[in-house]
């Protein structure tokens, strides 16, 4: 017997495979048996995303940005790719999200070995 939460990713697959009605009862349905989970939220603001549901992402992401400030895997992992996915609905894909700069601010130098 799984004790997974139900919005975790079988709310993410229904929304990928085009079933949105499905991926946001089951993100719906996570979201409300376990409010206070982060995983849960993240997957369902996802999820919600993929499914067309801008209003519902866009809550989730502001409640998460405000609950997890300091968390780098939602800060630079999860709000970025839902910020993104909502681009894409929007039909702007070029423009990258505004609270992304931490993701793409680490820069690598690497010097030739020399003989």
């Amino acid at each position: 017997m799984s004790t997974r939460p139900p919005a975790d990713a079988t709310s993410l697959r229904e929304a990928a495979f085009g079933n949105a009605v499905e991926g946001r009862r089951l993100a719906s349905e996570g979201v409300k048996l376990y409010p206070t989970s982060q995983a849960v939220q993240v997957e369902a603001a996802l999820a919600f995303a993929m499914a067309g549901d801008a209003p519902r992402a866009e809550s989730l992401v502001k409640d998460l940005n405000k609950r997890f400030p300091l968390d780098t895997q939602v800060r630079s992992l999860w709000l970025p790719a839902v910020r993104a996915q909502l681009a894409l609905n929007r039909k702007n894909p070029v423009r990258r999200p505004k609270r992304t700069a931490g993701a793409w601010s680490t820069r690598v130098r690497v010097d030739p070995v020399r003989q």
